[in-house]
Formats: C-alpha cells, structure tokens, sequence
C-alpha cells in the first residue's frame, strides 16, 4: 500500500513539472531562483568592497585576513549547524529518515527507474567525503589570499577588481568544458568574449593614467594574482558541482562549516606564502600576523612591516 502511495505521489510531481514547462516565461524567469541570484551578486559586490577597504588599510597583513574570514564564516556555520542538529533531535528525526522516505519505490516499478535515471541509484545521501570538503577549503584559501593579496595597497583601483572577477565566468565555462563535459551555444562564447573584451578595455587604461603613479609591475603583478585567485574560484565551483550532484539532500549549512573549518587549516601555511611577498623574513612572519590581528582589532594603520 504504502508503494502505491509512493508512487502516486511521484505521478504527481511529474504532473506539477509538465504544468512547471507550460508557464510563462516571464513567471519562470522571475522565481525564487532569480532573486537569489541577484541578491548573490549584491553579496558578492559587497564582500569585493569589504575585501578591498581591509586590504587597502592592511597591506602589509594578506596572511591575516586569509586566516581571520573563515574563522568568523566557521563560527557562525557552526552555530547554524547545531541549531539544526539540536532542532531535528527535538522532533525525533535523523538525517536519513527524510532520504529513505523518497527513495523507497517498489523495486521493479518504472517509477523506480525513473526515480533512478534523475537521482542515481543510492547515491542521494549524506555522508559526503571530508577530503572533498578539504579539496574545497584549500581551493577557497587560495582565493581568499589572492583576492586580499592583490587588493592591497594602491595597485588597483576598486572597480578594476570587481570587472577582474568577471573572469570567473570564462573560467568556469572553460574548466566545465574539460572536466564536466558541457557543451555551450554561440551566445555563450559571445558573451564569454564580450566579458573579455570588456575587462582588457577597462585594464589597460590604468597603464597610460596620468595620474596613476604605481609601477606596471606592480599592477601586473596584482591582475595575474587577482586572475588567479578568480581562476581558483571556478574550479571550486565546478568540483562543487560534480561532488554535490549525487548528495541532493546533504545540509548545505554543515557543508558550508567543514569547507571553512579546512579553510582555516589551510590558512595557517599561507603564513609561509606571504614571506617572500612581504619579503620579511621567516622567522618574523608569526609576529607579523600577531601585528595583523592586532591592526584589524585595534584599527591601527598597517604602514610598518
């Protein structure tokens, strides 16, 4: 009976996506989805403009912001993640009841099959490897340094950086190209090209700026460091996605928690990266970070080494 039920119940969510197809455009387009892509990109706009004050003020403590974001996104991951623990305890339920609930078709049925071909035969569970989570957490690392890395100081101006991160869309479609497999139409290249186009248009004014009295080495220096974390950035992404397509009902608060909570394990090594870029010496850098964190606690200006 209770496979019928199933069943039934699936028969209807294949109606409701049929019904979902015929809609509108203009409804479709305008959904949940949208306003949380729009309000991702609001985020991030903010978040380049936050990087950027810190970094200008703190240009001699790259390593210290890298280690001070993820100990502040742990914490506050952490805290959602018990909350929901705690929350699910309470009303007797476990992590699993929720997935076996969905999967148990009878085993022979086509909606079985069906049920199979859209989610993977077992595969929508939680038990998601850590060393993914800690793939994800150095990747995130090295974005985090080279975003404060090359904000730092004067190098370049604010909305150089943000059009700089516009990169990641043609990084991404060209890492999806080789690792995915995807496969993009001639307005996807065109728009990938336009973004291009319009990032070397706003880049190389900076060169010939009368006013801009930095060394191009410098400013060299501080684009590929950009590019590069913005390139660390796709690939994240694209791992993300290939991980995550057979574990639909993983908690995206607890993930997010162990992909920071390796973020700060990860953060500690960059301590050893930022030596020849500060160019001070090793034995020095420990103190250095100290001096960081006591900047951006206290607010005092960051123009000794």
């Amino acid at each position: 009976m209770s496979y019928k039920r199933k069943n039934v119940s699936l028969y209807d969510d294949l109606v409701n996506q049929q019904k979902e197809n015929k809609r509108p455009i203009v409804s479709r387009v305008f959904t949940l989805t949208t306003l949380f892509l729009f309000t991702f990109v609001l985020l991030e706009s903010g978040i380049t403009i936050l990087q950027k004050k810190l970094a200008q003020e703190m240009t001699n403590y790259p390593a210290t912001l890298t280690i001070a974001q993820p100990i502040c996104t742990t914490f506050f991951f952490g805290l959602g993640t018990l909350f929901l623990h705690l929350n699910s305890k309470s009303k007797g339920k476990n992590d699993y009841q929720a997935i076996n609930s969905v999967t148990d078709f009878e085993p022979e049925s086509l909606l079985h099959h069906q049920h199979i071909q859209k989610y993977g035969n077992g595969s929508n569970r939680m038990d998601f490897p850590k060393w993914k989570f800690a793939v994800l957490g150095l990747l995130f690392t090295l974005v985090n340094f080279g975003m404060f890395t090359g904000s730092r100081g004067e190098y370049l101006p604010l909305f150089v950086i943000v059009i700089l991160k516009q990169a990641a869309i043609p990084f991404t479609m060209i890492v999806s190209f080789f690792a995915l497999k995807k496969r993009f139409n001639v307005l996807h290249y065109l728009g990938a090209l336009l973004i291009m186009a319009g990032i070397f248009l706003c880049v190389f004014p900076q060169f010939h700026d009368k006013g801009f009295d930095i060394k191009a080495d410098n400013v060299w220096w501080a684009i590929c460091v950009i590019l590069g974390a913005t390139l660390a950035l796709s690939i994240a992404a694209v791992f993300l996605e290939h991980s995550l397509k057979d574990y639909k009902s993983l908690r995206m608060m607890s993930a997010w928690f162990w992909i920071n909570f390796f973020e700060v394990i990860f953060a500690l090594p960059v301590v050893l990266a930022m030596v020849p870029i500060q160019k001070i010496d090793i034995k020095d850098a420990p103190q250095n970070v100290l001096n960081g964190f006591n900047c951006l606690i206290t607010g005092h200006h960051s123009m000794a080494k």
